[in-house]
């Protein structure tokens, strides 16, 4: 069987910036392509994808890890990557003691029947994707959900969906007003002051550390 190619757009490491892990070191691998188009989107695409294959995409990253590094923080990215038949690629990179990181906008569920110890699901719901959202019974649908200001509304929460939430401003960088930002990180703190967050929940503020510190 020939190896599936994925559109890569670029392979790289940094700090994670947002969510539960950000502070941590990682290698982000970014599949070029979405399902949406969102207006304040901060990741679109101007380049030509390189079609890499599995084997391909394992070289490149191998390349950017300390090789004594314990359980390697991967993160795949997009666009939205679930729209490309990711599951052996992150049954690879599980199978080389590595810690696999999904972010997704929550279009496509059939990606995450990966019961895994190692693989993270971070879901970012958008208007047309939160219909679709719903807690599957038993465990948490995703390990950590970010909603973003002002898109939504505390009121717009499923604190099913996950036992950590995060608030996270809009912030598309050289586009957006800096006034507009800055209004977006306070409607983030007056929600968090004003919230009630029901028992076991966590709700947090994920303020883009990477762009903060100037890294990518």
């Amino acid at each position: 069987m020939t190896d599936q190619k994925f559109p890569v757009a670029e392979i790289f490491w940094s700090i994670q910036g947002e969510g539960y892990y950000a502070g941590h070191p990682a290698t982000f691998i970014r599949l070029a392509g979405c399902n949406l188009a969102c207006s304040f989107c901060d990741t679109p695409s101007t380049s030509v994808p390189m079609n890499l294959s599995t084997e391909e995409i394992l070289d490149q990253v191998t390349k950017l890890i300390v090789p004594t590094t314990y359980q390697p923080i991967i993160v795949l990215t997009g666009g939205e990557p679930s729209i490309h038949p990711i599951e052996l690629l992150i049954t690879k990179l599980l199978s080389q003691n590595f810690r696999v990181h999904l972010e997704t906008n929550g279009s496509f569920s059939n990606t995450f029947n990966l019961h895994h110890s190692r693989f993270w699901v971070t879901c970012s719901p958008k208007p047309e994707t939160l219909p679709k959202l719903h807690h599957s019974g038993g465990a948490y649908t995703y390990d950590e959900v970010k909603w973003l200001i002002p898109t939504f509304t505390p009121k717009d929460i499923n604190w099913t969906l996950s036992a950590h939430h995060y608030l996270q401003p809009i912030h598309t960088g050289a586009s957006s007003s800096p006034v507009t930002n800055l209004c977006n990180l306070k409607t983030c703190i007056d929600y968090l002051r004003t919230t009630c967050v029901p028992y076991p929940h966590t709700l947090s503020l994920s303020s883009q550390l990477h762009k903060l510190i100037g890294v990518r």
